[in-house]
């Protein structure tokens, strides 16, 4: 089963894994920003991109919390 340790991770890394899930299902299909196999790579790749995206997301909520 689950540790104590992996549910914090999950809990703090979901900000993460929610852009992750939108940007698989609901890619931006037309105009410039058209690359849905970009998107894919990142879905397959979740457990290293979530952690990279949630700390963007707690570091962009510390710029506007501090600016």
């Amino acid at each position: 089963m689950f540790s104590v340790l992996k549910i914090i991770w999950y809990i703090i890394c979901a900000p993460g894994y929610a852009i992750l899930w939108f940007n698989y299902f609901f890619p931006t299909e037309w105009g410039k920003k058209r690359n849905v196999a970009r998107s894919g790579r990142s879905f397959r790749n979740k457990h290293v991109m979530a952690p990279i995206y949630a700390s963007a997301v707690y570091f962009t909520l510390l710029v506007i919390e501090l600016g």
